[in-house]
């Protein structure tokens, strides 16, 4: 599922690994997860990941419904040289 939601660079699924909630009712499937992007991209930048992978996964998986969380990625500070 990780490779299918999250083809493109600069996003992640959340903490490394998905956030993920799936659960069936009949034929059809209902997918839940957290995507994480960077805290410096603008709204339209982390909508157009979210709608990336919605996409991804509902032609891979017919009859799904599909929702996006978005989060910013923790801030990493660079390692200081002594």
């Amino acid at each position: 599922m990780k490779a299918l939601a999250f083809p493109r660079v600069g996003a992640e699924p959340h903490g490394g690994a998905p956030d993920l909630r799936t659960r069936a009712s009949g034929r059809h499937r209902f997918v839940d997860l957290t995507v994480r992007v960077p805290a410096d991209w603008t709204v339209r930048q982390a909508h157009a990941v979210a709608d990336d992978v919605e996409t991804a996964i509902r032609r891979a998986l017919p009859d799904t419904g599909v929702r996006t969380h978005l989060e910013p990625l923790p801030d990493v500070e660079e390692p200081r040289l002594a």
